[in-house]
């Protein structure tokens, strides 16, 4: 992804508990995937859940 498509999205600093914060580290680890991937993809997911839900 370049540069400036990295840039129009926007960010949000969060603050983890400890557990999740090294829960997401690994996680990360282990599959290669960045942290921002997986969070996002989490946030998404719930999105969806909660819409099917409805």
């Amino acid at each position: 992804m370049g540069k400036n498509m990295m840039q129009n999205k926007p960010q949000c600093n969060l603050r983890l508990e400890p557990e999740l914060k090294a829960w997401l580290d690994t996680k990360a680890k282990t599959t290669r995937l960045s942290r921002t991937w997986l969070v996002n993809d989490l946030i998404r997911k719930e999105m969806q859940r909660e819409t099917i839900q409805k």
